[in-house]
């Protein structure tokens, strides 16, 4: 695991959205934007066998692109946090049958 701190937007593409599940962010901090990007199944595999929820605190936008839109069933936001935008985008159903 690592601490992330305060960061103000967060893109993480590729094999590096498997990251997420080892990153502590600041629970005080509010994430403007968290992009998550795979174009391969293999991408995100690691998150998708990851046994816990992955929490990623409070977050008011959240974008999910192709392969990572599967890992919106992994991910928990904070309670008190209102999320303001929720995108997902995969233009291959299977890159949503996790889903």
């Amino acid at each position: 695991m690592f601490f992330v701190g305060r960061v103000k937007n967060m893109s993480l593409g590729e094999y590096a959205v498997c990251v997420i599940t080892k990153m502590i962010i600041h629970e005080d901090s509010m994430v403007e934007k968290l992009s998550l990007s795979a174009s391969r199944k293999e991408h995100v595999a690691a998150v998708l066998e990851h046994e816990k929820m992955i929490y990623v605190g409070r977050v008011k936008r959240v974008d999910f692109y192709k392969y990572a839109v599967c890992v919106v069933m992994k991910m928990r936001i904070h309670e008190d946090c209102e999320v303001g935008d929720l995108m997902l985008d995969a233009t291959r159903e299977e890159r949503v049958a996790a889903v």
